[in-house]
């Protein structure tokens, strides 16, 4: 506790933003999410912070997630997880396995679809999903930040995958559990080490 306030003093000291407007912190979300013959389940998550910033003339709101140990810096490899790519996975192992490849980072990516979801049906806000991104405050390096960042070369796909890929991909994961007969323990145990789903959680998604 004492190490992770050090770190936190040091990234508003050193690295935080001159200007940024914070617009939430600790912020539980919760949104029903419904698979056709399973029925609805509750997606819940609570986001550190959620600022709006500006990128030129244009706002958006990054989601940071503050991590004291290490992570990788998101990257933009999901959006190569087409809703036809994921129809087409079996409900196995091997096909977690191709996942992970892709899926680095679906926390943030379950962050930014759940604020997305509040914005749109508790908030009324007319937006599109350009206006949102997600990424960490990496503690162990006093703070620097590294988010998913959205350039104009990517828009349409960015949008697409989260209005119609990422609803696929999360109905993939959700009927893989009910599926699975059996979960395997992690096979990253130094990632996994503080995560309480590790024992099923085979890699590390």
């Amino acid at each position: 506790e004492e190490t992770a306030k050090f770190r936190l003093r040091k990234y508003l000291e050193e690295k935080h933003p001159v200007e940024t407007r914070i617009v939430a912190l600790e912020k539980p979300i919760e949104k029903n999410f419904e698979i056709p013959q399973f029925g609805k389940f509750r997606l819940y998550g609570r986001l550190d912070r959620v600022d709006l910033r500006e990128n030129g003339s244009c706002e958006f709101y990054l989601i940071l997630d503050y991590k004291t140990g290490y992570v990788e810096s998101p990257d933009k490899k999901f959006l190569e997880l087409s809703k036809e790519k994921i129809m087409d996975l079996a409900l196995d192992d091997k096909a977690l396995k191709e996942l992970k490849l892709k899926l680095k980072h679906l926390q943030l990516l379950c962050y930014t679809y759940l604020w997305g979801k509040f914005l749109r049906e508790d908030k009324g806000i007319g937006w599109s999903w350009d206006k949102i991104t997600a990424g960490y405050v990496r503690l162990y390096r006093e703070g620097e930040e590294k988010y998913i960042k959205i350039y104009s070369e990517n828009i349409l796909a960015y949008n697409k995958w989260f209005e119609e890929d990422f609803p696929t991909l999360l109905e993939f994961i959700i009927k893989h559990i009910l599926d699975s007969p059996y979960w395997y323990p992690t096979e990253d145990k130094k990632l996994c080490k503080f995560c309480n789903y590790s024992l099923i959680c085979r890699y590390s998604i």
